[in-house]
């Protein structure tokens, strides 16, 4: 199995963003919470030997939402691998720091 995280920037998208978020969605892509613009996808009959078609999905995916959606640019950062992605923060509590856990691909966690 192979998860697949994605950070991405949309240019001038601000009301297309909706959009672009079902779209992906849609294609059973998860939005993780408490970070900006970052989805993650779980291939799980995949393995490393399949990289390049992953490379290759993620990119005909994003083309698509540009065509559709008519936008100027994505940017876009991938982490290709079998491990999942992990969700943890720092946060600065009565003037001590602290560490913690969250789940990101459940939803957006109030860290105080």
């Amino acid at each position: 199995m192979l998860y697949v995280m994605v950070s991405l920037d949309l240019a001038n998208a601000k009301k297309d963003r909706p959009d672009f978020n079902k779209l992906l969605a849609d294609k059973s892509w998860v939005k993780l919470s408490s970070v900006d613009t970052v989805w993650s996808i779980l291939f799980p009959k995949a393995n490393e030997t399949n990289y390049q078609l992953i490379v290759d999905v993620l990119a005909k995916t994003l083309l698509e939402a540009a065509k559709e959606l008519k936008l100027d640019q994505i940017s876009y950062v991938a982490q290709i691998g079998n491990a999942e992605t992990i969700g943890r923060y720092v946060i600065k509590k009565n003037g001590v720091y602290k560490t913690g856990e969250f789940n990101p691909r459940k939803p957006a966690v109030n860290f105080t």
